[in-house]
């Protein structure tokens, strides 16, 4: 009886945690360059004492992965809005106070220094370092060139990760940041960014999807939530039975 009661807990704190993941990605579902996760569970073979009786529940192991594809391109018209032509491999370089991250949110803007900055007012990095944009009319091109009333001042640091596994070899550092996951992912210059000037790229997350998933991990939920009751009143009962022949 105890069994089930541990086994219908553990599964109610999974579709807990699954449930945190979608409200992240429907919260963000409009934020440019946002990336959807999702969260997978399984049995951790390697977990400490897996044949020690006090651990009466499986003993279950949560990652959370992200979908790297492409979000839907939006015309914007402003000429700091920039947005990959890609198939989502492709980032741009901010500094942060923790160092270097990565994003696909191109909604920069210029700070009181004409410092090209992200949402965050971090630095959006060229090949020399931030750039500078004193003038009245910023253009960019589709290699990333940044041109100030016809002058060239520098050009976007645009940057590919190979992948690890068939993975995109990042994790999410807050922000729509991204940052390197171990010590084997290492950055290279992108040979062809198109980048496009007065557009954003959308978060990947389906309204839709995301909707259907949540109803079904509340339903989940509920169903190892009134496993709960009737073996909570099960177990009342024999508890009674047994008490009331002594």
């Amino acid at each position: 009886m105890l069994q089930g009661i541990y086994t219908a807990a553990s599964g109610m704190l999974a579709h807990d945690a699954i449930s945190e993941v979608i409200t992240n990605n429907l919260a963000n579902a409009s934020t440019p360059g946002f990336r959807q996760d999702f969260a997978t569970f399984h049995t951790a073979a390697d977990a400490p004492h897996p044949q020690d009786s006090r651990y009466l529940a499986p003993v279950l192991t949560f990652k959370a992965y992200t979908n790297f594809d492409i979000g839907s391109l939006k015309p914007t018209g402003n000429p700091l809005d920039l947005a990959f032509n890609d198939g989502g491999e492709n980032f741009f370089v901010v500094q942060t106070p923790q160092g270097i991250r990565y994003t696909r949110a191109g909604n920069f803007t210029l700070n009181g220094s004409n410092t090209i900055v992200n949402a965050q007012n971090y630095p959006v990095l060229g090949e020399n370092g931030p750039i500078q944009a004193n003038g009245s009319k910023i253009e960019i091109g589709a290699a990333g060139d940044v041109v100030v009333d016809g002058v060239l001042v520098d050009r976007l640091r645009v940057i590919q990760f190979d992948p690890i596994n068939g993975r995109t070899p990042l994790q999410k550092d807050g922000y729509t940041l991204f940052r390197p996951i171990g010590n084997s992912a290492t950055p290279r210059n992108a040979s062809n960014p198109r980048v496009q000037q007065g557009a954003l790229e959308g978060s990947n997350v389906s309204l839709v999807n995301e909707m259907a998933q949540m109803i079904h991990i509340t339903r989940g939920f509920e169903a190892y939530q009134r496993a709960i009751q009737v073996s909570d009143a099960t177990l009342n009962t024999l508890i009674h039975r047994v008490g009331g022949a002594g």
